[in-house]
């Protein structure tokens, strides 16, 4: 193709995804023009307070995210009930979002991390019915703060209905809690079978998903409901959801609330969409700067590497220096300066003296700002809580003095003259593998470290992708390594949730 169309057809790829980009935040923006947001503290609680603006039905729903989630994975339903009328309250669980506190205690067991959630909800909602001077409100509950929300209504009793997603509980009784409706996404059968468990263990035979069992004058509603084409997390962006939770407020209260439900969902995976590409076209602006790649053995690569990955989980079981009081975030940051060093001391690569003596400081700014910032409040917005706070500066240092050297390591991987693109994906895939076996080793201490895996192949897929496609170009390991360690902490220090045993 010519040089003349080629840049046709480029400025025809910007134009389109700007545009698009634009249409996705101008709509995101609209969802909301009608709703008031305030933000507070509650005894140590972050607070999101949704309401509509003008006129209200003066009824409370509470609204609360499950595990590793914040208050942003709740925004789009607690925008639909916004614009049906309802005070939405959004909060952030002890030791998840921007709760400065850590949670304690097995979350798998009920005398445990539950009891503590259970009080903190039910604090909250008599705080809230008391200064809006209501008598009864509506709560709302996903995965693991479907059983908090439901042994929280079975101890509150202004609670007249409660609404679990992604439910999994063992307190259902055939009168308790009151008004009982369980959305599940179609994606997700161990919990659609549960589901059902839990009809059929309160007497009803051979329970059918969409019916209604029970009447809701005595609070003995009961209802079942796959919600199509969505997965765990898919169950919260769904407009069905949105119509199902209006529509049981409807039961309760006998009104006929505006089912007026939104698509942020969509608009916000569009806009992530189109800043992911205008991303890959602003490196046509990137100058090209060509080095001498390194020499690496693959032989010389897969000892170090094993060695790393083997060594470091076990050396970490007998002994782990206390850095941090937090049992996960403690370990994860042993672990990955530990396999830094050990990476850096066996495998025979050398960043070239040059790369350091030239460190870009506007490469590393555009990938920092752009991964931090950009991508990042599309993230924070609407997805989970992205951006720092100050309860969380310290873990981000103390991270990035792990993230940032083991980064560099593997974006020196990607500079390898011969397989550089599959040595750079094995030697993340290694890390991942050393990761599962320190939880394998110590599972009760370590679960939440499963999260920090999630994180890492999803930072991997998009982040890692798109830092690979700059350095191609511009080759500065140290800079792209810098960026994406920083960054990489960063997203480890506010999704990790915090926790002391």
């Amino acid at each position: 193709m010519e040089k003349s169309k080629l840049n046709i057809f480029y400025g025809f790829i910007v134009t389109s995804f700007l545009c698009l980009a634009l249409s996705s935040i101008f709509k995101l923006n609209s969802f909301e023009k009608n709703i008031e947001t305030t933000y507070e503290t509650f005894e140590g609680t972050p607070i999101v307070i949704s309401s509509p603006i003008g006129k209200k039905n003066d009824q409370l729903i509470f609204i609360s995210h499950g595990f590793a989630g914040s208050t942003t994975f709740m925004r789009p339903i607690a925008i639909a009930l916004a614009e049906a009328g309802f005070i939405t309250i959004r909060f952030d669980y002890l030791g998840h979002g921007k709760h400065p506190d850590p949670y304690s205690g097995d979350i798998t067991n009920v005398r445990g991390a539950t009891q503590s959630f259970v009080q903190q909800t039910d604090i909250i909602i008599d705080h809230f019915l008391n200064k809006y001077n209501l008598e009864t409100g509506l709560i709302i509950g996903h995965s693991m703060a479907s059983d908090i929300v439901i042994r929280t209504a079975m101890k509150n009793l202004q609670i007249e209905g409660v609404i679990g997603i992604s439910t999994y509980s063992d307190a259902v009784t055939e009168t308790d809690p009151k008004n009982l409706l369980i959305l599940n996404g179609q994606w997700e059968p161990p919990l659609r079978a549960k589901a059902r468990d839990i009809l059929t263990s309160i007497g009803i035979e051979n329970p059918t998903e969409g019916k209604l069992y029970g009447e809701f004058n005595n609070g003995t509603a009961r209802k079942v409901i796959s919600v199509q084409n969505s997965d765990h997390v898919g169950v919260l962006y769904s407009s069905s959801t949105q119509r199902e939770i209006i529509a049981w407020a409807n039961q309760i209260y006998q009104e006929n609330f505006n089912k007026v439900t939104n698509r942020i969902g969509l608009w916000a995976g569009l806009l992530f969409l189109s800043l992911f590409i205008l991303f890959i076209c602003s490196l046509k602006f990137i100058p090209i700067r060509k080095l001498e790649k390194d020499k690496l053995r693959f032989r010389n690569f897969i000892f170090s590497i094993i060695v790393a990955t083997v060594t470091v989980p076990y050396a970490l079981k007998y002994f782990t220096p206390k850095i941090v009081a937090f049992p996960a975030h403690n370990h994860l940051i042993s672990h990955l300066l530990l396999m830094s060093i050990i990476l850096i001391v066996f495998t025979p690569i050398k960043v070239n003296k040059f790369l350091i003596q030239n460190f870009n400081l506007p490469i590393f700014a555009f990938l920092f700002v752009t991964f931090s910032l950009v991508f990042g409040n599309v993230l924070n917005s609407y997805v989970s809580t992205f951006y720092l706070s100050d309860g969380r500066m310290g873990l981000f240092v103390l991270l990035a003095i792990a993230c940032v050297p083991l980064m560099i390591v593997v974006q020196s991987f990607y500079q390898v003259e011969k397989y550089g693109w599959a040595i750079g994906n094995l030697g993340k895939l290694f890390i991942l593998i050393s990761l599962s076996i320190s939880i394998w080793l110590d599972l009760e201490k370590l679960f939440i470290l499963g999260y920090a895996v999630i994180l890492f192949i999803g930072f991997s897929i998009i982040f890692g992708f798109l830092a690979n496609l700059l350095n191609r170009k511009y080759n500065d390991v140290i800079s792209i390594g810098t960026a994406n360690g920083l960054v990489l902490a960063w997203t480890f220090s506010t999704a990790l949730p915090i926790y002391i045993p």
